[in-house]
């Protein structure tokens, strides 16, 4: 697959003088992609800036990310990614890696397919492969 642009990309720069407040939350999620940081974050503005990345398997350089059961540069091993197919395969290191699926929200507790999340530990990304 191509493209050397991270696939996220947050930023709090102010708007004509005016502070640009965001926030950010990433839980269960896989970022992964060709970049070698597919993470692009930017506090350069002089509003609120919050971000909470939370068991999820990154493809990033920026510093401090190993923490809050994240995977780091791991390849999540996706059926077939650069058609599209982002289930998991059986040997992914995001099997059952997720946050507790009781602590979410209702509109997450479902894949893409809308299969039910594991109970307990999920798998991240967007289908749950586990039964």
């Amino acid at each position: 697959c191509t493209g050397q642009d991270p696939g996220l990309a947050f930023y709090n720069s102010d708007y004509n003088g005016l502070p640009n407040d965001l926030g950010l939350t990433l839980v269960n999620s896989v970022l992964w992609g060709a970049a070698d940081n597919e993470m692009d974050i930017q506090i350069t503005g002089t509003g609120a800036f919050t971000v909470t990345i939370d068991h999820s398997l990154l493809k990033t350089t920026l510093p401090n990310m190993d923490i809050n059961g994240n995977i780091l540069n791991k390849n999540p091993k996706f059926v077939d990614e650069c058609n599209y197919h982002f289930e998991l395969d059986t040997l992914s290191p995001a099997l059952g890696k997720g946050m507790d699926v009781g602590t979410l929200p209702l509109q997450v507790q479902k894949d893409f397919n809308g299969k039910a999340r594991t109970a307990g530990l999920p798998d991240l990304g967007a289908y749950q492969k586990k039964p």
